[in-house]
């Protein structure tokens, strides 16, 4: 592995692993698209990796960070063409759930396959289609290196908690609900590009509070726990000896 591409949605969740990587911001990823590019090199072992990092850019008409599938899916799709990366890792913010074991800052890595919840609809074959499922590389080892918990990581576009979506994911054995990873799992599909994603958990879902009143409140600690995380995973991307914890 020569060259790894990070996928994030906000600046917020990236901030820390550009900074320690000293990355260096390359502007826009095309003309006409608010994606945002960071790049740099490390070397280890004797040779030289590559790491590109992308963040989601601002809506511009809003100055918010451009989050969501669609942004997900046009990110993943114009980086992977232009930086042909080894591997895909997306890393981000997300909910969980207190009675699976999660608390704020528990960060899960991707196993089994990539799911979308609150997406309906019942015809035959498009039912299963539009659930997902995209397969997930096996994080077995790399869990048990990192001593990190995995689960199934499901995909939508709100915020709002619905107990229906709540039935689904917890009949799907997800342990992280956020709005990048099976999007961005579809395109890696499509490219044939192993994918892997990390992510920290700001709110809960069974929690008395609203999901964005924590959120707001958590985001920095949750960020802190992904970041450290997302170090010492890239370390093991760049250890030649440690190539098998993810093959």
């Amino acid at each position: 592995m020569k060259h790894l591409l990070i996928l994030v949605a906000m600046q917020a969740e990236a901030q820390g692993v550009i900074q320690h990587f000293n990355l260096v911001h390359l502007g826009s990823l095309g003309s006409n698209l608010p994606m945002q590019v960071y790049a740099g090199t490390i070397q280890a072992s004797n040779q030289v990796y590559q790491l590109t990092l992308v963040t989601s850019g601002q809506d511009l008409r809003y100055q918010v960070d451009n989050i969501g599938t669609e942004a997900a899916t046009l990110s993943a799709f114009a980086a992977i063409q232009q930086f042909k990366p080894d591997l895909v890792l997306n890393i981000g913010t997300a909910g969980g759930f207190a009675d699976q074991g999660a608390s704020i800052g528990t960060v899960y890595l991707s196993t089994n396959h990539f799911i979308y919840h609150g997406r309906y609809v019942p015809l035959a074959g498009f039912c299963d289609s539009v659930q997902g499922n995209y397969p997930a590389l096996n994080t077995d080892k790399l869990a048990h290196h990192l001593a990190l918990p995995q689960g199934v990581i499901s995909t939508g576009n709100s915020f709002k908690r619905d107990e229906s979506e709540v039935t689904q994911m917890k009949n799907n054995q997800v342990v992280a609900k956020e709005m990048e990873a099976a999007a961005i799992a579809w395109v890696c599909g499509l490219s044939q590009i192993p994918f892997i994603a990390m992510k920290s958990i700001t709110n809960l879902l069974d929690h008395e509070l609203s999901s964005e009143h924590q959120f707001e409140k958590n985001l920095y600690f949750a960020c802190r726990a992904l970041w450290n995380n997302c170090i010492q995973l890239i370390d093991v991307f760049m250890t030649p000896s440690l190539t098998d914890l993810f093959d």
